[in-house]
């Protein structure tokens, strides 16, 4: 008789949650057993180790779990092992160290494509174990360690590695204090890590396991946008916008969730320096991600077109009118954008004042416009990030003097236009 490998890992969540850990890891061990390569069931012996009061048994795995993982590619699940040695108040500098040295910034390994192993296979059809309780649950630790520990299946590590999102963007200098201001959460099936609606305080990282982001309607109708893995990253737009959630993140199985908490980095930031300017710089790329994805200005362009002009795009510091200090400045399609008279992108616009009631403003801005204001990331909801195109003034005074309905009808056409003329001389900029 068979089970499939999902089916046995759903039982032994079942059998975690009664009490019977003996029983659960009996289960992973028999899937381990079954399939060497599916280094989430290590992981899960480790738990079941601590669980069962081997705090050395458990670190030890933990330990080697995580300079596996970061060797394998895997550097996720690795900072899950980490954080778990952490609780154990076993020491960690070794593999902060090593995960510094391969993923942070500048690192040689780090590289845009990378091979590593792929995903287990749920669906694959093992044995059904006996989970009865028969064995002694000593000797199923005991068996299930020793097994845990073995890592002979793997006959190399891999040369290059494929950046972690957020932590790959900071030096080797702030790996070490960002990586112990982390937080681990260890959640369950049908768990919420964000809700829609709420404010953003923190943005994630998928460890392991998988979760679900939907939206849901007035009529609670939910939607799903998204299934998302190990080592993806969710929850920063809420946290760069400071806008509410737009959606909800949900744990199906069972996942590990890190959290990049904004009270933990701005306490860092306040020490670090450095950190402060890395932060800046993952917040406008974030932004500007967001943007090639969301805006009308890009759509006419194809992925490689997209890249080149992000590339073009600078930060400026702004303030509000009338207030002594750095001015920003449109580069590209000057105001008169708004007016269908495009002006050669790269050519130097004249400096004006930027009319923004947020003080301390800094604009992203590429070939004419003024696309999103500096992230509240570390100074709390009240800095908004603000979007628009250079006929964004235009589009204001339009609104006061024709009331809101009409001043969002001409809102739609300025853009509309804007989009155009933007798409015809960012091509003409391409092809030059």
């Amino acid at each position: 008789m068979t089970t499939t490998v999902g089916e046995l890992k759903g039982e032994a969540r079942v059998l975690v949650r009664a009490g019977e850990i003996g029983a659960a890891l009996s289960a992973y061990d028999h899937i381990l057993a079954h399939n060497p390569l599916d280094y989430g069931c290590r992981l899960k012996v480790a738990d079941m180790l601590a669980r069962l009061g081997d705090a050395g048994g458990a670190g030890a795995l933990y330990r080697a779990l995580a300079l596996h993982n970061l060797r394998a590619g895997h550097a996720a699940p690795a900072l899950v092992a980490c954080k778990e040695l952490e609780r154990l108040g076993q020491p960690t500098d070794d593999i902060v160290g090593e995960l510094a040295a391969t993923y942070a910034q500048g690192a040689p390994a780090l590289a845009k494509f990378a091979a590593r192993q792929a995903p287990v296979d749920d669906g694959a059809r093992v044995p059904r174990p006996d989970l009865t309780g028969s064995e002694p649950v000593a000797a199923v630790a005991q068996r299930a360690r020793a097994r845990a520990l073995d890592f002979s299946v793997y006959t190399g590590y891999p040369q290059q590695f494929l950046p972690l999102a957020f932590l790959s963007e900071l030096p080797a200098t702030v790996f070490p204090p960002v990586i112990r201001a982390l937080k681990l959460q260890r959640l369950g099936d049908g768990d919420l890590v964000i809700r829609e609606g709420e404010p953003g305080v923190a943005f994630y990282l998928v460890g392991g396991g998988q979760v679900r982001v939907f939206a849901t309607d007035s009529l609670g109708r939910q939607t799903e946008r998204a299934r998302l893995h190990e080592a993806a990253l969710f929850g920063e737009m809420s946290l760069l916008t400071a806008q509410p959630r737009t959606a909800s993140v949900q744990v199906i199985g069972d996942a590990d969730i890190i959290e990049v908490g904004r009270d933990a980095l701005a306490a860092l930031a306040a020490e670090i320096p450095t950190l402060g300017a890395a932060l800046d710089r993952f917040a406008r790329e974030r932004l500007l991600k967001n943007l090639l994805a969301t805006s009308p200005l890009f759509k006419p362009f194809n992925r490689q077109q997209q890249m080149d002009l992000v590339r073009r795009f600078d930060g400026h510091e702004a303030r509000p009118r009338g207030l002594a200090g750095p001015t920003a400045r449109r580069r590209g399609v000057r105001r008169d954008v708004a007016d269908q008279q495009p002006a050669d992108v790269g050519q130097r616009a004249r400096r004006a004042p930027v009319d923004d009631p947020v003080p301390g403003t800094r604009l992203l801005s590429a070939a004419g416009a003024s696309v999103a204001g500096d992230p509240p990331l570390l100074r709390g909801a009240e800095r908004a990030a603000r979007g628009g195109v250079a006929a964004g003034a235009r589009r204001q005074r339009a609104g006061r003097r024709g009331g809101r309905r009409w001043g969002a009808r001409r809102a739609d056409t300025d853009l509309s236009r804007a989009a155009g003329i933007f798409a015809r001389v960012a091509r003409r900029r391409l092809r030059a």
